[in-house]
C-alpha cells in the first residue's frame, strides 16, 4: 500500500503561495493523484493561480481510466488546460505546476517551471524526473508547455515532489542524498531542518513537500 506525507510551511511573506494536493484516486484502486503548484512570488495573483491549477489537474483527472492517465499526452494536455484556466481567471497570476499518478509500480505526469519530482528506485540511480522541464513560459501565460515523463517503480521505492522552496534552500546535494529507506515523515522533516536559517530558524522561501513511498515501512 502507497504511504504519502505532505509537509507544508509559509516562509518570507505572510502568505503560503504554495498549494499541493495528495490523494487517492477512488475509481483507481492502489492509484495516487499528486500535484505541487508554487505560485510566482514578487507578482499580484500567484497563489490564486496555484489553486486554479490544481483544482483544473484533479477535476479532470479524477474522471478519467487508469490507462489514460498514464499516457504522456495526458499530462501535456491537462498542464494546457490548466494554464488557459490560470490565464483566462482574472486576477490570477502565474505559477509553476507538477503533476502526476502513480500505483506500486509506474509513474507518470507533467511539469511546467522549477518543482521538482525525484525518484529513488531500487537498484537504479536516483532520477530528477522534471529535468526537462521548462521554466518560461510559466502556466497562466496562454503558453505554458507541459513535459511529460514516466517512470517504472521498483520496490523499495520513494518518490519526492516539491516546490523549489524545498531544493534551493535544503540543497540539491541533501535532496539527492537523503535515505531513501527512512520513512516518509522522517525524510520530510530533515529536509525542513536543512531549509531553515541556522541562526533564526525561519523559512526564506514557501516549503511544500510531498513523500511518497510504496509502503514497505
Amino acid at each position: 500500500m502507497i504511504r504519502g506525507f505532505p509537509l507544508s510551511e509559509t516562509g518570507g511573506h505572510a502568505q503560503n503561495e504554495d498549494v499541493f494536493l495528495l490523494s487517492p484516486l477512488p475509481q483507481h484502486a492502489g492509484a495516487f493523484l499528486a500535484v505541487v503548484a508554487d505560485g510566482q512570488g514578487g507578482q499580484p495573483g500567484g497563489a490564486l493561480a496555484a489553486r486554479l491549477a490544481c483544482e483544473t489537474c484533479a477535476g479532470v483527472v479524477a474522471s478519467l481510466p487508469l490507462k489514460e492517465l498514464f499516457l504522456p499526452s495526458c499530462w501535456e494536455t491537462r498542464l494546457q488546460r490548466a494554464d488557459a484556466v490560470v490565464c483566462t481567471t482574472a486576477g490570477a497570476g502565474f505559477t509553476t505546476l507538477a503533476a502526476f499518478c502513480l500505483t506500486e509500480n509506474y509513474i507518470c505526469g507533467a511539469s511546467s517551471g522549477d518543482s521538482a519530482v525525484v525518484l529513488f528506485n531500487a537498484g537504479d540511480p536516483t532520477r530528477v524526473l522534471t529535468s526537462g522541464q521548462r521554466k518560461n513560459p510559466p502556466i497562466g501565460s496562454g503558453g505554458a508547455v507541459g513535459v511529460s515523463f514516466g517512470a517504472n517503480l521498483s520496490s523499495p521505492w520513494t518518490v519526492l515532489a516539491m516546490s523549489d522552496g524545498v531544493w534551493k534552500y535544503a540543497g540539491w546535494e541533501n535532496v539527492l542524498r537523503i535515505d531513501p529507506e527512512e520513512r516518509a515523515e522522517a525524510v520530510g522533516s530533515a529536509l525542513l531542518d536543512r531549509a531553515r536559517l541556522k541562526r533564526t530558524g525561519e523559512l526564506q522561501d514557501d516549503f511544500t513537500l510531498i513523500v511518497l513511498q510504496d509502503g514497505r515501512n
